[in-house]
């Protein structure tokens, strides 16, 4: 049957007839590790635009800010999958997605940006991979599992070489989570203080306002995009608590106008055994064209946050600590109290594709 020439198809007839079969495992919470796939490195700008030039690297101290931040907020999201389908040869995760923020005070201290009565930004989604509608032909925006129970599609196109579905499945629902981290982002600038993004920037992250950011916050720095110099690295491993590295830039991809600032800075004391614990990358987006005339003001925005960040986390093995900072902590537990339960998800999706297969 061409599925090309019927128009608009319902999820419940492509299941039926393409044989959907329902994953048999239970997964929990924590059964898709992902990180975020990057189709091509970034490239670094002209030293120029650079706060300090490799002339300056192996004398370079970074003073601490005294204007610490009288407030901060800090945004990150969660994704639980609930059950994982197969299409033929293609993989469809039914997921939840939520986003949400704290706010840091140095009087209050940390607490929820939304409650049960103003709950975070919650969205149920089944990530599928693109090629999908390709090979089968178009489908329904969203399905029902049941009458109170809808998932929204979202696709992506990204494949990797080991298990290509899989992870084009997972990177659809990191894409609808991110989709909502912006939202919270942008609710927040009317605030005026900094805004700490969990991750990396992207070409549609919200370009930096004065004093707010928002700021990515990178914990895991395998890829460090620095300049090829010795001096730059050892600058890099010998910076102590609370202090940080020149700014750098680089192009958000080949031919753009919007560059990633970003600078490191480290959480805890140095530890010779260890030279990565506590380093964090920071990191804010704008317009290239204006980088030049801003350099003194980020300079001062990312001493204020490397001045704040240490007193936010300790050195001990809890929750990945010292890069996963105390805040964001928190804001996953408060995040994962809003999930809904697994067993009614998936008791739910068994009597769906008993259904529909029995159709």
């Amino acid at each position: 049957m061409d599925n090309h020439r019927r128009g608009i198809i319902s999820w419940e007839e492509l299941f039926s007839e393409n044989m959907v079969q329902l994953d048999h495992w239970f997964y929990e919470e924590g059964a898709f590790h992902h990180e975020e796939m990057v189709s091509e490195p970034e490239l670094l700008t002209s030293s120029d635009l650079w706060e300090a030039d490799e002339t300056q690297w192996k004398n370079w101290e970074s003073e601490i800010s005294t204007s610490i931040p009288e407030r901060m907020y800090f945004v990150d999201g969660r994704m639980r999958i609930y059950a994982r389908l197969f299409l033929k040869n293609y993989v469809l995760l039914l997921a939840e997605v939520a986003a949400g923020y704290v706010e840091w005070s140095k009087e209050g201290g940390v607490k929820p940006g939304f409650s049960p009565q103003n709950p975070p930004h919650l969205r149920r989604v089944v990530g599928t991979p693109e090629e999908l509608f390709l090979d089968m032909g178009e489908a329904e925006t969203s399905f029902a599992v049941d009458d109170n129970l809808f998932f929204f599609v979202k696709t992506s196109s990204r494949k990797s070489r080991n298990a290509p579905y899989q992870e084009t499945a997972q990177q659809a629902v990191f894409n609808a989570m991110q989709e909502l981290e912006k939202q919270v982002v942008n609710s927040l600038l009317s605030k005026n203080a900094p805004i700490i993004m969990d991750g990396t920037i992207h070409f549609d992250t919200h370009l930096f306002e004065s004093g707010k950011g928002p700021c990515g916050l990178v914990k895991r720095i395998q890829r460090l995009q620095i300049p090829p110099s010795e001096d730059f690295m050892n600058l890099l491993f010998r910076i102590d608590r609370g202090k940080r590295t020149p700014f750098l830039s680089a192009y958000l991809g080949d031919k753009s106008d919007t560059v990633r600032v970003f600078c490191f800075t480290r959480l805890v004391d140095a530890n010779p055994l260890y030279p990565l614990k506590g380093l964090v990358r920071l990191e804010v987006v704008l317009r290239e064209k204006e980088l030049e005339g801003k350099k003194e003001e980020l300079g001062q925005f990312f001493n204020s946050i490397a001045s704040v960040l240490p007193s936010l986390t300790r050195d001990f093995p809890y929750r990945r600590l010292p890069e996963n900072i105390f805040p964001m902590i928190a804001l996953e537990n408060y995040l994962g109290q809003y999930f809904s339960a697994p067993q009614w998800i998936q008791s739910l999706c068994h009597k769906f594709i008993w259904r529909v297969k029995n159709a």
